[in-house]
């Protein structure tokens, strides 16, 4: 499978789980794009899944983009059998994690109240109103990571939004050959 010419492919599912099979390599390519969306099903002990049988090549300007579901941390599981990143390339998975946890109703999510800045594996970062405060309840490890990072709590009703950002995407990746990494993972 081909993904090239400045296109793109999205695939995922809010309820449920979603899954990509390819019986031979995959190729992003010329601005080519994969974003992939995580479900509720963890069953599998993951939200989505991609497995490629040979090669997963990421070219130049082209991305594989694994997003984390962003209430329950389901993460996409990438299967391959070699992977190869180019320069300028590489799997993006920043601010792909759980959301901000701020506002009534809000499940309560790992990391919660990491005021003010998002956390995994140690303290989270300090915020526009807090420039000196760094964030709490720290959750995971740093060597073994098996979530997402959580969202930051922001700033309340105030100044600049109400809500905090995204944590961190979880990018697992299985390989059972070669890495040829010249790009990114982020």
């Amino acid at each position: 499978m081909v993904i090239g010419h400045n296109s793109g492919i999205e695939f995922g599912t809010t309820n449920g789980f979603a899954s990509l099979a390819v019986g031979g390599n995959l190729v992003l390519t010329n601005g080519g794009d994969l974003a992939v969306f995580s479900g509720t099903n963890l069953a599998a002990g993951y939200g989505a899944s991609v497995s490629v049988a040979s090669n997963l090549y990421i070219g130049s300007s082209s991305w594989l983009y694994p997003n984390s579901h962003p209430t329950n941390g389901g993460s996409a599981k990438i299967l391959v059998q070699s992977l190869t990143i180019e320069t300028n390339g590489g799997i993006n998975d920043n601010g792909k994690g759980f959301r901000s946890n701020i506002g009534p109703g809000t499940p309560n999510m790992p990391g919660a109240n990491h005021s003010p800045g998002a956390a995994y594996g140690g303290f989270g970062g300090s915020s526009y109103s807090y420039p000196t405060t760094m964030g709490t309840n720290i959750y995971g490890s740093t060597n073994a990571v098996l979530q997402s990072g959580s969202g930051g709590t922001g700033e309340g009703s105030g100044y600049p939004n109400p809500g905090g950002g995204y944590g961190g995407g979880l990018v697992w990746v299985q390989i059972g050959g070669e890495v040829t990494m010249n790009g990114t993972i982020t």
